[in-house]
């Protein structure tokens, strides 16, 4: 607000001749364009200033030779540094760390970058904003496992993301095809919870290579987190597919049929005479082979249809339009390789419909966008508003399903929206309003001395940007007021913290463009300070294991603070170090705590004047549990899972075998579970091959743990 802006306008060729392009503002209230840019001859864009007047958004128009191009920009009471959501990378990754302003900025923009924990984390010291985006990249080198926030400021603003620093990433999910015909080719996507640190084998194992031609392995290049690896159908069957890195497996059943069927016929759109509908075929794989599947209709003086179409290798479905003649139903008919399906046309007078969809209510300089759904078809929808000093709307807009159109209020009263097009038609009343008015705040709140809680304060529609929230209280001593807020853009509800002092009772007073909400404050009872639970990733620990316990701050400390760790039962667990530091409004910390002997104990942490406990018990060797499914289809491949009741201290590695392999059969010779919280089971594949019963024995250390799956 009160400072300039760049426009750029573009031509897809250089232009022939010098060349004006007229610029209308739709609200200059909130935002003045001039009237005109001169592309010089031979150029493909020019820019010009434009002036930012009031918070809010606006759509700017630009014309040259009768045809028009319209953006939408947006007018903040000030520049905000903001942050995307923090990455996570592998221990020596280097990477890069997204930070965001909250406009496209005029001209290149440079932040100030800092880590606060340099010893996991290290970044560049400035990341530079180009002009015309609001997104900078930086470079990030992971250095230890741990978590710090990086920090970008500029000209007073802040914002912050936390990185977190792994020691090997692994893999989180993977997907892949379910069914496949021979021949066929297709692709296993793999998530890591990490980006690599450098170039990485991901292991593949095939329990029936004859089945899927896949690569023994599949290299991924630093900096990945992510990975697809071909495969082809090769002959009918099941197999299970075993994905593996870094001690982390999954297991993916994949089975082969030997031809694609034709599965259904149907149609989108509602048909009507002189207008098309999308008639669609669906086989139940994807082909291998172009495969042509047959069409007929009932009644070819209703409909016709094309004598046959084609889905493509690769592809499960093929569509054409088709176009009722005149009124009247008729049944289409799909045919494959014996196999038929219909669908039914009642093709009527009009069958295009239309809805719409969007916020009723808006404020003055506010951009609002109204949905409109239409079907398959792209159409051109007119639109209309019956007052435009109201709410204005573009003239036109191509729909295909569906598309946004931008809406701009420009004045208090009422407008209605109406869309059409020559099959349909449908409205939309919007009310604009002044300003946005409290639609809720509290009624009331109730928290500890000294204490806070999170709550929401809602509007009852989408206020300008930059619309500021102002607090005012009956007792400070109670309930202090909370600091100012400023509205982002699109936000109707907004996060509020509601802090205690002495015990009593207070009001709170929300404001906003003059209109007021008023809530309780009940304080009382005994301080819970900040710092709200302690929990440790896994409650069990076999002697000489590790796992990591957390500690939860309902508000974060403002400057930091330092807690001591004490243990109810002396020697049972350890640490590193009974001392934890928590950075400077960071809303957790992290402490490792190791098994000793056999035993439990509790566990406590004092922080911020307050102590929370947890307890942890140690065994000296854990207890196994061995899962089956009940029964699994010839062919098909079910999961088994071997589970441990506690964190174990190194890897444990179970032998797999099946009492009739004839019957079903393990898709592995072994089965390992290994250390950490999150990894107290080890899973493998049981292939069924013939109608029977089975027992799977999975065997450590000389005992036997077993569970029977029958074949159907």
């Amino acid at each position: 607000m009160g400072q300039k802006g760049r426009i750029r306008v573009a031509f897809s060729n250089p232009v022939a001749a010098v060349t004006d392009v007229m610029l209308t503002s739709g609200s200059t209230a909130t935002a003045t364009v001039p009237d005109h840019i001169t592309v010089p001859a031979g150029a493909v864009s020019a820019e010009a200033p434009y002036m930012g007047v009031a918070p809010g958004s606006v759509v700017l128009r630009a014309t040259a030779a009768g045809e028009t191009q319209v953006t939408t920009t947006t007018v903040v009471d000030m520049l905000r540094v903001t942050a995307t959501s923090g990455p996570t990378f592998e221990v020596g990754a280097h990477g890069l760390l997204s930070q965001n302003v909250n406009i496209r900025v005029p001209e290149a923009l440079t932040l100030s970058l800092a880590s606060s924990q340099a010893s996991t984390a290290t970044v560049d010291s400035t990341v530079t904003i180009p002009a015309f985006s609001s997104t900078g990249v930086a470079q990030i080198t992971a250095v230890s496992p741990g978590i710090s926030q990086i920090t970008a400021s500029y000209s007073g603003q802040q914002a912050t993301q936390t990185v977190t620093v792994i020691d090997k990433s692994r893999i989180s999910q993977a997907y892949g095809p379910n069914l496949i015909e021979v021949g066929g080719h297709d692709t296993v996507q793999i998530y890591l919870t990490a980006q690599l640190a450098q170039a990485t084998d991901i292991a593949v194992t095939s329990s029936d290579p004859s089945v899927i031609s896949i690569a023994p392995s599949y290299t991924l290049s630093a900096g990945s987190d992510f990975a697809y690896l071909d495969l082809q159908a090769v002959a009918p069957g099941s197999t299970n597919l075993q994905l593996s890195l870094n001690g982390s497996v999954e297991n993916m059943p994949i089975a082969v049929v030997s031809k694609a069927q034709l599965e259904s016929v149907r149609l989108s759109g509602i048909p009507s005479a002189g207008y098309s509908a999308q008639l669609t075929v669906s086989m139940d794989v994807a082909v291998a082979t172009a495969h042509d599947v047959t069409l007929t209709s009932s009644d070819p003086d209703v409909v016709t249809v094309p004598s046959k179409i084609t889905v493509l290798p690769g592809t499960s479905s093929a569509s054409t339009p088709v176009t009722p003649a005149r009124t009247g139903d008729a049944v289409i008919t799909a045919t494959h390789d014996g196999i038929s399906r219909q669908t039914v046309i009642h093709a009527g007078a009009s069958g295009y419909t239309l809805g719409l969809y969007g916020s009723s209510r808006q404020v003055v300089g506010t951009l609002g966008q109204l949905s409109i759904q239409g079907d398959s078809t792209s159409t051109t929808v007119n639109l209309v508003s019956s007052d435009p000093s109201v709410v204005s709307v573009p003239s036109s807009i191509v729909v295909s399903y569906s598309e946004v159109a931008p809406l701009t209020a420009l004045h208090t009263g009422t407008a209605t929206i109406t869309a059409s097009t020559a099959n349909a038609s449908a409205t939309f009343p919007i009310t604009v309003v002044a300003s946005p008015a409290i639609q809720q705040f509290g009624p009331s709140f109730n928290l500890p001395i000294n204490g806070a809680v999170s709550g929401y304060l809602y509007l009852d529609t989408q206020p300008p940007v930059g619309t500021t929230i102002t607090f005012s209280t009956s007792n400070a001593a109670i309930a202090p007021a909370p600091a100012s807020i400023s509205v982002g853009d699109s936000q109707t509800y907004i996060p509020i913290t509601i802090r205690g002092g002495n015990t009593g009772t207070a009001i709170l007073t929300a404001t906003v463009a003059g209109a007021t909400a008023s809530a309780v404050v009940y304080v009382g009872g005994v301080s819970n300070g900040v710092f709200t639970d302690l929990f440790a990733s896994a409650g069990t620990l076999e002697i000489g294991a590790a796992t990591v316990v957390n500690a939860s701050f309902s508000l974060p400390p403002p400057n930091g603070d330092t807690g001591t760790i004490t243990f109810g039962t002396p020697g049972i667990l350890t640490t590193p170090s009974t001392t934890v530091a928590i950075s400077s409004n960071y809303y957790s910390a992290y402490f490792p705590v190791i098994g000793a002997v056999a035993g439990s104990s509790d566990v406590t942490l004092t922080m911020s004047g307050v102590s929370q406990t947890t307890t942890i018990t140690v065994v000296s060797s854990p207890t196994y549990t061995l899962q089956l499914p009940g029964t699994v289809k010839i062919n098909a491949t079910g999961s088994g899972r071997i589970f441990s009741n506690a964190v174990v201290a190194a890897d444990r590695r179970f032998a797999l075998s099946s009492s009739n392999p004839d019957v079903a059969a393990v898709t592995a010779t072994a089965a390992t579970i290994s250390p950490g919280p999150s990894s107290q089971q080890a899973s493998f594949g049981v292939r069924g091959v013939a109608l029977g019963t089975a027992t799977i024995t999975a065997s450590i250390n000389g005992t036997d743990y077993t569970a029977n799956i029958t074949v159907q």
